[in-house]
């Protein structure tokens, strides 16, 4: 876990996530990036016991090299 003040990023099985915590004791979660190799995949409803609020702009981007 890297804690950015208001912010934690981390990771749990083939997704990585940010905690928002708000200024109203909330926190949302943000589902960032999913690194497995599947393409058919469950997005978890709940992150440890926080609802998932938002998938990030890039959380399915494909990279080719």
């Amino acid at each position: 876990i890297f804690d950015f003040g208001d912010m934690v990023a981390l990771t749990e099985g083939d997704f990585s996530y940010t905690l928002i915590y708000k200024s109203n004791s909330q926190i949302e979660v943000i589902l960032e990036e999913y690194s497995g190799t599947s393409n058919i995949m469950e997005l978890p409803s709940t992150v440890k016991g926080y609802a998932v609020t938002a998938i990030g702009d890039s959380a399915f981007l494909i990279v080719i090299h």
